[in-house]
């Protein structure tokens, strides 16, 4: 029979939930983590329509915004490459609570992931050369880390097959998650404290769909800025080092409501170019010889919260389980757009220094041209006024037994991808829930 009640719930399986429900449960908190996917992840990518019913949503501002997404136990490991960059103490500083607090916590998280310092590959010394920040990229072990093992008994002792529909609310509390079963039937999962880590965007539905009544849920969505970039390369005489990753961070003057931006390029190469990214340079007119590799040029740029993009519930439509769909609202602006060129100049910087000759630099696009979400955060936000969502603790403001622990937090969408900061949160925050 199915556990219906426990000290903790924790609502969703992606790697913050994993995090928190490993770090209860060995304070011997009695935790039961519910998961909407299966007891191991698989690919929810695709078109809203093409996706699984229950998971769909809808955008507004934007003809459509291809969110890839995984569900099921580990969430978005499952497509994740494992990069853990710490957001610069820069974009932390104009955080309004504790974004100077987390060094510690960073500790913590990167040995759960079983990071190692390595040193810049010789590729990478044209960078150092002209003057750029430049760091080996960190990221997380692929095999002996403890988050491999908190995956492993995750996948068996998580209740799978189980979307939370909203949380059942009485007098200010939340008393149990409701949870449609796999037989259509729906149950009551009972507790005195509950923890979302669904995703910003389903963490914020299911506060939503419970009665969430504050005015500023919903209103902080940040998402990053992307640009995307392919140094091909003929075959060169002589052997190339194995793939490598390196960090080029750079503080930028460009502000949006008076809080200053940032960004970074992540470079990985070279690596062998595999026949689906031949077939799409021969379609866009560049040859590649047999034996040709390339370098992977991504930027990702902070994004501060404004007006115009938010995640709110649909009026009328559906899904298959019976609930609102969430609406997307995505809105670029000046600063964006401004944020974008100068993350693409640095791009092509960067691969004119590691250029040899015969090189072709390919950009596959960019976060507004390609219609994509990458790492949505801040419809929860936090702070230590009424205004904020969440409370500092990481409450929720709605119900004191609510509390928060995914990137739903965060003030900004940081300038580095989110994952080792949403647990760094999770820690930090946690450590006042036992």
């Amino acid at each position: 029979m199915q556990r219906q009640h426990a000290e903790v719930v924790v609502i969703g399986a992606g790697l913050a939930g994993l995090f928190v429900w490993q770090k209860l449960r060995r304070r011997g908190v009695d935790v039961l983590l519910v998961e909407a996917g299966g007891p191991v992840a698989h690919d929810g990518s695709g078109s809203p329509d093409a996706s699984p019913p229950s998971w769909r949503y809808r955008c507004a501002g934007v003809e459509q915004a291809h969110w890839l997404r995984a569900h099921g136990v580990g969430g978005r490991a499952a497509l994740w490459g494992g990069w853990l960059t710490r957001f610069s103490p820069a974009a932390l500083a104009s955080w309004p609570s504790g974004g100077d607090t987390l060094a510690p916590h960073y500790d913590v998280v990167e040995r759960y992931f079983g990071v190692r310092d390595e040193a810049l590959a010789p590729y990478f010394t044209p960078l150092l050369e002209s003057g750029l920040e430049v760091r080996s990229c960190r990221a997380a072990d692929g095999v002996q880390s403890a988050w491999r093992r908190t995956l492993v008994e995750a996948a068996c002792a998580a209740r799978a097959w189980a979307p939370v529909l909203h949380l059942d609310v009485v007098r200010g509390r939340a008393h149990a998650a409701i949870v449609r079963r796999e037989d259509g039937g729906d149950e009551a999962i009972r507790a005195p404290r509950f923890v979302l880590a669904a995703s910003p965007i389903e963490t914020c539905r299911v506060m939503l769909a419970s009665g969430a009544r504050h005015p500023r849920l919903g209103e902080n969505l940040t998402d990053h800025l992307g640009v995307i970039q392919r140094l091909v390369e003929p075959p060169q005489r002589g052997g190339r080092e194995p793939p490598r990753g390196a960090v080029v961070r750079r503080q930028v003057t460009r502000t949006e409501g008076g809080a200053r931006s940032r960004f970074l390029v992540e470079v990985v190469g070279p690596m062998p170019v595999d026949p689906a990214l031949a077939a799409f340079l021969r379609e866009q007119g560049v040859s590649v010889a047999p034996g040709s590799t390339y370098t992977s040029i991504n930027a990702l740029g902070e994004q501060q919260p404004r007006a115009g993009q938010r995640t709110y519930l649909h009026g009328e439509a559906r899904d298959a389980l019976g609930r609102a769909i969430p609406v997307v609202e995505l809105r670029a602006s000046a600063d964006d757009r401004a944020l974008l060129a100068e993350m693409r100049g640095l791009c092509e910087h960067v691969a004119s220094r590691l250029a040899q000759e015969g090189a072709t630099l390919v950009e596959l696009g960019d976060s507004l041209s390609i219609g994509r979400i990458f790492h949505p955060a801040g419809t929860v936000m936090r702070g230590p006024d009424e205004c904020a969502p969440c409370r500092e603790d990481g409450r929720t403001r709605d119900w004191d037994n609510v509390h928060i622990a995914d990137a739903s937090l965060f003030a900004s969408s940081g300038d580095a991808h989110p994952t080792l900061t949403a647990l760094a949160l999770a820690d930090q925050l946690s450590e006042a829930w036992v």
